[in-house]
């Protein structure tokens, strides 16, 4: 990440910044992006954050979702992927939810879709499936 001076969300210094609150100065740590259908990508953090996610899910060889329901409203995350090309890698779903529609939304992200119908406590719990979803 660029670094530089933060001081709101949408305003910008020489295109670099650093991740402070405006209020009191502190480094952000964290930053949660919730789903919705209105984003505002103009945002340089934002905008950021999803080249880099991009770029990461392009160089890996496999996804593991875990617990993720894939709701209507976060079409970001689908074009995220979409833009990553994860056709043909593997890609794994963590989660106890058995319905045709659960599964369906996944399905339609390529063709090597594998369900693991557990908890990722139970998941961890199995050292030779988490050795091999991590392999």
């Amino acid at each position: 990440m660029n670094t530089g001076k933060f001081i709101r969300h949408d305003y910008e210094i020489d295109k670099s910044y650093i991740y402070r609150c405006p209020i009191d100065n502190t480094v952000f740590e964290t930053l949660i992006l919730q789903p919705s259908h209105i984003k505002n990508f103009e945002n340089p953090i934002i905008k950021e954050i999803f080249n880099e996610a991009v770029s990461e899910i392009k160089n890996s060889k496999r996804l593991i979702f875990i617990g993720y329901s894939f709701p209507d409203a976060d079409i970001h995350i689908r074009a995220i992927l979409n833009r990553a090309s994860i056709f043909h890698k593997e890609i794994f779903v963590i989660d106890t939810n058995k319905s045709k529609d659960f599964k369906y939304k996944f399905k339609s992200l390529g063709k090597n879709i594998y369900f693991i119908e557990s908890t990722f406590e139970d998941v961890l719990e199995n050292k030779k499936l988490f050795s091999e979803l991590i392999s």
